[in-house]
């Protein structure tokens, strides 16, 4: 009887899956320069984006808000074309706030400031 009861508790321990191991945590990214070619990436997304804007606020009759950034003017076109330019400063993509001065957040990939029509990057790291 005691062999029944030691043979059942033993079977009912390895039908029991594992522990799982614990997961080391991911270290923190190395800080690093942006490169001649990101800056200019990021040089050419700010220039466009103003175009862009300048002819939204023309066709809105005011500057689009921030949450109309990627919407639609009446006639259907988008505000951005292409959607908000990634900025390979930034880990992630999207990421907008409005600011119009040079004390925004910087864990944004863009400040949008609807007074200049203008999208800028956070300085770079």
């Amino acid at each position: 009887m005691l062999g029944a009861g030691l043979s059942a508790a033993l079977t009912l321990g390895a039908l029991r899956p594992p522990a799982p191991a614990p997961v080391p945590p991911l270290p923190a990214p190395l800080p690093r320069r942006a490169t001649a070619g990101e800056r200019a990436a990021v040089a050419a997304a700010e220039a466009q984006a103003a175009v862009s804007l300048r002819e939204a606020a023309e066709a809105l009759g005011r500057a689009p808000a921030l949450p109309e950034l990627e919407g639609q003017l009446p006639d259907g076109s988008p505000v951005l074309p292409g959607g908000l330019p990634d900025n390979p400063w930034v880990a992630g993509v999207g990421r907008v706030a409005e600011a119009c001065g040079d004390d925004g957040p910087a864990e944004v990939d863009w400040w949008y400031c609807p007074t200049t029509l203008t999208l800028r990057a956070p300085p770079s790291p």
